[in-house]
């Protein structure tokens, strides 16, 4: 079994006018799921 977690923007929860907010990409042998923080 394959298991690939990719961080995007790692930054605070509260996204200012520079920054998004942070959320989490995950592979699980092919299925992908995208989990926004």
């Amino acid at each position: 079994m394959t298991l690939r977690i990719t961080f995007l923007g790692t930054s605070g929860a509260v996204p200012t006018t520079e920054r998004s907010s942070s959320g989490i990409f995950v592979n699980i042998h092919g299925d992908k799921f995208l989990f926004d923080a």
